[in-house]
């Protein structure tokens, strides 16, 4: 009788605490567990080989996985409010969805999470039919996350709970919470093959992929944190736009461009741009075609036959002795 009526307070003060701390869930109620270097070393190995090792068939496309920051503050953050539950709406500005993953135990932690979550999620492959257009039998939603072949960044957090609330209103008691938050997310339509079956590596997206011990694919922009490429991107496309602007400022002509491009003087985008500006530029106006022709110019009269032909233009005389066709002045056009 006596467990009984503290399990009920337990509950009524757990409940009072949601009301309190607002519906959504946002404000803290764990105690986060720190993750070290060994930690983070664990994780990312283990789902390497796992994705190397444990696909059947075997996958031709899978890439290496790298830890993000990022991602594992998300996770820190969502796993603090003792919900084992996914979160709806998981966009930032590093990233349009994350993947989630979730286990829990009723358990002190230790490093034997990082082990029990990841075999947990990979034993749902046996719900899993590849031939069979990627079927599930049952849920089998964070098996197809961690065979996501194009899933290449993971952070993951572990949360203390001295109360924990499940989406159908299950309550745990002293329970640790363990989640891991992917990029990108795995598509969840039913059927969806989760990668390409072939040889190991055969099959790699980008063309500087280089393949690892495990046979994965990997390159170093893949290895960046979300958050320094997407600073690295903002800042190429900058600087495109820049060298288009000032290539148009300059009145290239088409040929200028077209060669500098080839040649590596601007980027491809610099080109384009500075292309479309010099076209608008050099467009003729209809009032220009009205005067030439109402004003059209006399024909040259032959000289007499006692004058001498005038010396022909340095222009001219310059395309004489060089054989080529005279070049006109190029005037940048209009901004």
């Amino acid at each position: 009788m006596y467990t009984m009526r503290y399990r009920v307070y337990v509950i009524f003060a757990f409940s009072l605490s949601l009301v309190i701390l607002g519906s959504n869930g946002e404000e803290a109620t764990g105690r986060n567990i720190p993750f070290t270097q060994n930690d983070i070393d664990i994780v990312v190995s283990l789902h390497d080989q796992v994705r190397a090792l444990n696909m059947t068939p075997v996958a031709s496309d899978m890439v290496q996985m790298s830890w993000d920051q990022d991602l594992m503050e998300f996770a820190v953050d969502w796993t603090s409010n003792c919900l084992y539950a996914t979160k709806d709406n998981t966009t930032t500005d590093l990233w349009p969805e994350a993947g989630q993953n979730f286990f829990i135990a009723a358990a002190e932690w230790s490093d034997d999470f990082h082990y029990s979550s990841v075999l947990r999620w990979l034993r749902q492959q046996e719900l899993f039919n590849y031939e069979d257009g990627g079927s599930c039998s049952d849920f089998c939603g964070e098996f197809l996350q961690i065979a996501y072949s194009k899933t290449y960044k993971i952070g993951c957090a572990a949360t203390f709970c001295p109360i924990l609330e499940t989406a159908t209103r299950e309550i745990y008691e002293d329970a640790t919470l363990y989640m891991c938050a992917y990029y990108p997310k795995a598509p969840r339509e039913p059927g969806y093959r989760p990668y390409q079956a072939g040889p190991k590596c055969t099959n790699c997206s980008e063309p500087k992929d280089t393949c690892t011990d495990f046979k994965l694919c990997t390159n170093p922009d893949r290895q960046m944190s979300l958050r320094d490429r997407k600073k690295r991107d903002a800042e190429e496309k900058e600087k495109a736009e820049r060298e288009a602007e000032e290539a148009a400022n300059k009145g290239w002509s088409l040929m200028e461009i077209i060669i500098s491009a080839v040649t590596g003087g601007i980027g491809l985008l610099a080109a384009i741009g500075a292309v479309i500006k010099l076209c608008k530029g050099s467009a003729v106006s209809p009032s220009d075609t009205a005067v030439n022709q109402s004003a059209p110019e006399e024909p040259a009269q032959p000289p007499a036959a006692d004058e001498e032909a005038p010396p022909p233009a340095p222009e001219a005389e310059e395309t004489i002795k060089n054989g080529k066709a005279p070049t006109l002045p190029v005037e940048p056009p209009e901004s």
